[in-house]
């Protein structure tokens, strides 16, 4: 594989996925004062090291620029330096602590169990095209919308990273059975849920923070976390040498936002 190929159409994917949602933030602003300016926080599950996160500093510059600086977005990282953490970004967001949120649809379950189903799981929505065909094409927006607007927030879709990697392990896993009561980091939702009662494996639902210095202490015997890509980031592959793939459970997954 040409790594630096995949590399640039990645990130020009992740341009042309956040440009509506840009487009949408600066029509915001549109029947406002000429020169009244707007700032915005955007609290992030994303690590600082991330692309995910790096790309978010890129969208707001973007706007910054687009908007002649009458709305400028300052883009938090998951972890010591975040406003809100995991779950509570949602909370966050209907609250106005923040003006914008980032992460992905599973982890606001709490608050309502069908976001579980706006995230990819067994044996619905089985890749990126089925995902994007959902929300663009058919009522994904707009059914997601009618789960957040009452909470006085807007929801969009941010960008689709893929399939789930898979699980990176301490040990050897050639199965489910190999799963047997070990601690699995895995988002909320029903791919927890699923892989939970197919396994028999305890899943934690860990922020991306909290995950490596879990497993460097022996708290998780396994991990899945987002492609191939973000598992490199956190250097989980330095920590578990074994792997089970695809990741069957969540074969493709979207990030997304809320807007306040």
């Amino acid at each position: 594989m040409n790594t630096s190929k995949y590399s640039t159409y990645s990130k020009t994917a992740r341009f042309s996925l956040l440009i509506p949602t840009i487009v949408f933030l600066l029509s915001a602003c549109s029947n406002s004062e000429s020169n009244k300016t707007f700032e915005w926080k955007l609290q992030s599950q994303a690590v600082e090291s991330s692309v995910d996160y790096q790309q978010l500093i890129v969208m707001a510059d973007k706007v910054r620029v687009m908007s002649g600086g009458r709305l400028d977005i300052t883009a938090y990282p998951g972890g010591a330096k975040s406003l809100a953490s995991g779950p509570d970004i949602f909370n966050a967001v209907r609250q106005g602590t923040v003006q914008m949120g980032n992460g992905w649809p599973n982890w606001w379950s709490a608050q309502d169990p069908a976001w579980a189903v706006m995230n990819a799981g067994p044996f619905d929505l089985m890749n990126i095209d089925a995902s994007m065909i959902f929300f663009f094409e058919e009522q994904g927006i707009k059914l997601a919308n009618q789960l957040s607007e009452p909470k006085g927030i807007v929801w969009r879709p941010a960008w689709w990273p893929g399939m789930e990697f898979g699980l990176l392990s301490r040990e050897p896993i050639s199965g489910l059975d190999d799963l047997e009561n070990k601690k699995v980091r895995i988002g909320p939702g029903l791919p927890s849920e699923v892989l939970a009662e197919a396994a028999s494996a305890f899943t934690i639902p860990l922020t991306p923070d909290e995950i490596r210095p879990a497993l460097e202490s022996g708290e998780l015997d396994a991990v899945e976390w987002t492609t191939a890509g973000g598992a490199w980031e956190l250097g989980l592959n330095d920590i578990s040498p074994f792997a089970i793939v695809p990741a069957i459970w969540q074969p493709s997954v979207v990030s997304d936002f809320l807007i306040n």
